[in-house]
């Protein structure tokens, strides 16, 4: 099996560890989940930047760094993060989403469709593979769907990761020509963003004794 090939399935397994994120009640297994994704783009990081030529053994050493950055930040600590949140306010479980998890799967199902013909459209006026941008385009859709369609706070942050993750998956390709540091400064951005929102989550379930968006009606002035 070539590198091509490979790549192919990382994605088509990155996107289908997606659909759980608007189809399940429990917060625990998309983000068993979650913790896969980060390593499946652990592990297609690793493949892009071996393909890259190195000129230095400094050049041979860098090509490590982001994937190891990636695996500790999408795969551990943002995880992590994640998981002291819902056990911190108990929100294991969410009662019933805004949009019925079968219409979100279908809205998704959809949304892949589409994603997948704007990436054979798109292909042609970049430098990017079609199945690259189709499959990122469908991910950042489902991560929309989850922010919308969800009333637990936690799937929210979880949808916010998802769209996160699709446009870190689309512009990948691009990361050999950026300084390391610009990867480096987007991840610490993503990581601070979690955990104001993870403090945020555990601030208004103390207050409000939930943390489904719904019941926030008496937020008001």
């Amino acid at each position: 099996m070539d590198i091509n090939k490979i790549q192919i399935l990382l994605l088509l397994l990155f996107l289908i560890a997606n659909f759980p994120l608007i189809g399940v009640s429990r917060t625990l297994f998309p983000l068993k989940l979650f913790v896969f994704q980060g390593l499946l783009l652990t592990a297609n990081t690793l493949l892009i930047t071996l393909q890259e030529d190195s000129h230095t053994p400094q050049d041979s050493i860098q090509k490590f760094i982001l994937p190891t950055l990636i695996l500790l930040a999408k795969a551990i600590i943002i995880p992590y993060l994640i998981k002291v949140t819902i056990v911190a306010t108990k929100a294991y479980r969410e009662t019933r989403p805004i949009i019925p998890y079968g219409t979100s799967i279908v809205l998704a199902m959809l949304g892949t469709l589409v994603s997948i013909f704007l990436g054979f459209k798109l292909n042609s006026l970049s430098h990017l593979s079609s199945h690259t941008i189709s499959i990122s385009l469908a991910v950042i859709f489902i991560g929309l769907i989850a922010i919308i369609g969800r009333k637990n706070a936690v799937f929210q942050i979880m949808g916010y990761m998802a769209m996160e993750n699709g446009i870190f998956l689309l512009t990948l390709p691009l990361s050999h020509t950026n300084p390391l540091i610009i990867d480096v400064l987007i991840l610490v951005d993503v990581l601070v963003a979690v955990t104001v929102r993870k403090n945020a989550v555990y601030w208004i379930s103390k207050e409000f004794k939930s943390i489904e968006v719904d019941k926030l009606t008496t937020l008001k002035w």
